[in-house]
């Protein structure tokens, strides 16, 4: 992003705390893009970015110059976070999942809550409240599988193990109590999911929108031994992969300035973050 920085003024500023004053990019310095700037209907028009491609990359199929890459920061809001927010090539992006979403996912049964005549609560079997320490060792009581607990979702009641040695058992055959090592907590699973195939959101099977019920609501309200069940014929799940899919798809579809307004633009934009 040289050339983008290069729109930007310089401060000056005492890095050191010694009094002497050096010379520095004003990299704070922001301006959003232009009210009425151009006709929205007119001015902007879109475009899908394909695999892999570079946002100088963009700039020369749109602009026939790489040197306008910038102008694609200023006018869509969710780049204004920079690169990161660039989607990723089909490389990179396979890349990225296997790193974020490494392990399983163990969604334990549906808690059990007894409470005395005053409603305090006696016991809260399968409750993840209060329960395991991150960075502990989880052992399956039966299968003898073990994992490090890294991440522990209250709201979605899901546990994420990594450096899994053996296979946890959770699936409509089979069930076992995990524990917790050096916390010797425990609950029952429900499922075992690889990671980035576990639940991310539950959602009502007749809502087009999609909107995330908790999973109180996804779990049937009936109990049968150890096993709560989710009620599978009217609740439906986002995984974890579709939402990253979701999410990198969205991110190629961005808006740009017409070609014939593009100096103009960045004209304008230098004569602001200057001021």
């Amino acid at each position: 992003m040289s050339n983008f920085f290069k729109q930007f003024p310089k401060v000056q500023y005492d890095f050191d705390r010694n009094g002497i004053l050096q010379s520095m990019t004003d990299i704070f310095r922001h301006v959003k893009p232009l009210d009425n700037f151009i006709d929205e209907s007119l001015g902007y028009r879109f475009y899908e970015i394909q695999d892999g491609e570079r946002p100088d990359i963009v700039s020369q199929k749109i602009y026939g110059t790489p040197n306008y890459y910038w102008t694609l920061f200023v006018v869509n809001e969710r780049l204004h976070d920079g690169y990161r927010e660039w989607p990723l090539s089909q490389i990179d992006f396979s890349e990225y999942l296997d790193k974020k979403y490494e392990g399983v996912a163990i969604i334990p049964a549906r808690p059990s809550v007894t409470t005395n005549t005053d409603g305090i609560v006696l016991t809260a079997n399968n409750s993840l409240g209060g329960r395991f320490k991150i960075g502990e060792t989880i052992q399956g009581q039966v299968s003898n599988a073990t994992g490090t607990l890294v991440q522990k979702n209250v709201d979605m009641h899901q546990v994420v193990i990594q450096n899994v040695n053996g296979n946890f058992l959770g699936n409509s055959n089979q069930v076992e109590e995990i524990k917790g090592i050096s916390s010797d907590d425990s609950v029952d699973t429900y499922r075992v999911y690889n990671y980035i195939d576990a639940p991310y959101q539950y959602y009502h099977q007749n809502d087009a929108d999609k909107k995330a019920v908790s999973y109180s609501n996804a779990f049937q309200d009936t109990v049968s031994g150890r096993l709560s069940t989710v009620d599978e014929v009217n609740i439906k799940f986002i995984t974890n992969r579709q939402h990253e899919n979701d999410l990198n798809d969205e991110r190629s579809f961005i808006r740009y300035i017409s070609p014939q307004y593009i100096q103009e633009f960045v004209r304008k934009y230098e004569n602001l973050i200057n001021e």
